[in-house]
Parts: C-alpha cells; structure tokens; sequence
C-alpha cells in the first residue's frame, strides 16, 4: 500500500508520478516497465519514489486503481432498476459504455491488458487483490441490484456469481485489449453484446428464460 505521505503531496507533483507511470506501464506492461524510468519522467528522485511507495508492484497497484476509479467517475451513473427488462438494458449500455472509452483512451486498454499480465506474473495475492477489489466490490452492487428486481437468480451464493462475472468481464476484456487496433467500431458492438449474453446467462433466474424485450418468462413445466 502506498504510504499516506503520497496523498499530503503536492496534487501536481502526484499526477506527475501517476502520468509517468501509467505511460510506462502502458507501453512496457508490467514486467517490461522501468521504475528508473518512470522516476526520470516524473522527475523526482529515487529516494522520494521509495518514500511514497514500496516497490514497483505498489506503484502498480496504486496507478491501476487510479485509472480504474478516474473509469468510473467518467461513466455515467446507472438509472434506479424498476424491472428485469430495463436491469438487463442498463448492463448492456454500460457494457457499451466501458468499451467505448477503452477506445477513447487507449492508455486504459494497455493498462487494463498490464493487469492480467501482472495477475500471472508471480506478485503476491495481497497486491493482485488490490487491484481487484473494487472490480469485485462493484460486480457485487450490481447483482444485489439485479435480485431486487428479480433479473439475477437467488439459489447460488453470491460470491459464486460474482466470480463468474468477474471472469467473463477478464477474458473478454484482456481478448479485446489484445486485438484493439484491428477491431472494428462492430466487433466492439458485437463483443459486447455477447458479453452481456452470456452474464444473462449464467445469471438469470434458473426457472426463467429471458425473451427478446428482455422480459422474465416463467418456464412452463
């Protein structure tokens, strides 16, 4: 965890150190970024780097969940749920949302593609799940939100459904970050909307099926 010392810094001086690392993580990824050069880009000394946070994993970590919360204050907040009709239409246009600021701000996609490398690159649990708890955290929000309004099936714990989503929104996510600049506007489009198919699916009520207004349908017997 970053020291407390960073958020007393200078507001400048600490989105020098953000900017400068998020580009290097970006181009080089993880493994391939250099903490010498990021501390020559944010142009403060090597000293000050170890000062604010422990190592280059800290300082990933830190960045990732910076641009990460920067998503989700940019995003446009989803409208109160009143049926399973209009849950479903709000996933999908935030789904739709997601991936077209990923197109908008290619730093996010590299940083985002960084991510999974850094998942499978031998850093500890406790730094990995850092980057992923707030994904998780909002996963969570959203499916209690779902059962309120009866669009997400109640018979599974809530931290299995969680964990599938989560990993459906990984592998999709890290297949487009692969393959953005040779993605067309409708390869985005039809991602997503498999996507959020395939959420439908795993998460839908297990005695419905979901006609094409989204609508829950009760199975007959």
């Amino acid at each position: 965890m970053p020291s407390p010392r960073l958020f007393r810094l200078d507001p400048d001086k600490r989105a020098a150190i953000f900017s400068a690392a998020a580009e290097e993580f970006a181009t080089h990824g993880f493994e391939g970024a250099s903490y010498n050069r990021i501390i020559e880009r944010a142009g403060v000394s090597k000293g000050a780097m170890y000062y604010y946070f422990d190592d280059k994993a800290d300082l990933f970590t830190t960045v990732v969940t910076d641009v990460f919360d920067q998503l989700e204050k940019d995003l446009p907040p989803p409208p109160p749920e009143v049926s399973a009709a209009a849950f479903w239409r709000s996933v999908h246009g935030h789904i739709d949302c997601i991936i077209r600021y990923g197109r908008e701000n290619p730093t996010y996609v590299a940083l985002m593609r960084a991510t999974h490398e850094f998942e499978y690159s031998g850093v500890t649990d406790v730094a990995v799940k850092e980057v992923c708890k707030k994904s998780r955290e909002r996963i969570e929000r959203f499916l209690r939100d779902g059962q309120q309004v009866g669009a997400v099936r109640g018979d599974l714990p809530l931290s299995l459904l969680v964990e599938l989503v989560f990993v459906l929104d990984r592998t999709v996510g890290h297949w487009i970050a692969e393959r953005l600049d040779e993605l067309t506007s409708e390869d985005l489009s039809r991602a997503g909307r498999m996507l959020c198919d395939q959420i439908k699916r795993v998460l839908r009520p297990a005695d419905s099926h979901h006609g094409r207004d989204g609508r829950s349908v009760k199975s007959t017997p």
